[in-house]
């Protein structure tokens, strides 16, 4: 769904990490798709660091996280925003 709001938070051992976004909301574009980047810090090394996005839906809010280990690789996380109990795109608006 296109227009599609999504935030993005980012936590590394209890520390917050949005600051190492490349934007912390974004809209979804016409393929139901947004981009962010992570900038890992040298302290990241190592470590698994929690990445969450969410989006509004009706009343509620959808959620979804995942970790990731920083290392001297880079990696590239995709998904689409859907409400998982109709598995219909989110339409990212509230009423």
């Amino acid at each position: 769904m296109e227009g599609a709001s999504v935030g993005f938070f980012a936590h590394v051992d209890n520390s917050d990490r949005r600051g190492q976004l490349s934007a912390t909301e974004a809209t979804t574009d016409a393929n139901g798709m947004v981009t962010v980047t992570y900038t890992t810090l040298a302290a990241d090394d190592n470590k698994h660091i929690f990445i969450m996005a969410n989006t509004p839906e009706d009343d509620d809010w959808i959620e979804r996280g995942t970790y990731i280990l920083a290392s001297n690789e880079a990696s590239l996380l995709t998904g689409r925003a859907i409400n998982p109990f109709t598995g219909e795109p989110c339409s990212g608006r509230r009423p």
